[in-house]
């Protein structure tokens, strides 16, 4: 009788094992969570989890508008070096104007219309201020002469006689209007 009692007593004891074994992972899991150290330490973990997701969203925000802002100082600050750059750039063709327009015997040049003394006093001037280009135009707008830096060359080409009178902003200076600033004018323009 022992016999049969140790024997069922293993074939009860090695079912549940194969029972045991047999639960699915779901089911293993449902277990643990059952218990009452899971219902402590789950609303913990979640906790923890939604709060790092939370800095990671703020540390996130935080860093690309750091960026985004310094961006757009730096965008700031190369539109202002820009602005200086041409503020510079057309200062230095103001002293240029005014080196040649006030050398002696520039105005005469013109007014008699003497291209070849209008060329020798500007030429030197051209060269030696670096002046890519230079046009000398009359009352009616017509070139009298122009000296053109060659970039691949660096010397300076001549042209004569094109009409300017078409531009805008010879018509101003033909037609002597005035601005609010007065009757001084710059602008880009592209030769004939």
């Amino acid at each position: 009788m022992m016999e049969l009692r140790q024997t069922v007593l293993e074939t009860a004891a090695e079912a549940a094992l194969h029972k045991r074994a047999d639960r699915k992972l779901p089911a293993r899991l449902a277990g643990l969570f059952a218990g009452l150290r899971a219902k402590l330490i789950l609303p913990y973990v979640l906790l923890t989890v939604l709060i790092a997701m939370a800095g990671v969203f703020v540390i996130t925000r935080l860093v690309t508008s750091r960026f985004q802002e310094r961006f757009f100082n730096q965008l700031l600050e190369a539109s202002r070096v820009t602005a200086d750059g041409v503020v510079r750039q057309e200062r230095s063709h103001l002293e240029d104007l005014r080196l040649m327009a006030f050398t002696q015997g520039v105005p005469e040049a013109m007014a008699a219309r003497d291209v070849e003394a209008l060329k020798a006093m500007l030429l030197p001037l051209a060269v030696n201020n670096d002046i890519e280009a230079v046009t000398a135009v009359d009352l009616n707008g017509i070139e009298m002469l122009t000296l053109a830096k060659n970039p691949v060359t660096n010397d300076y080409i001549t042209s004569q006689d094109n009409d300017f009178s078409n531009f805008a902003l010879v018509m101003q200076i033909i037609a002597s209007t005035q601005d609010t600033l007065g009757d001084k004018y710059a602008g880009l323009v592209r030769p004939p």
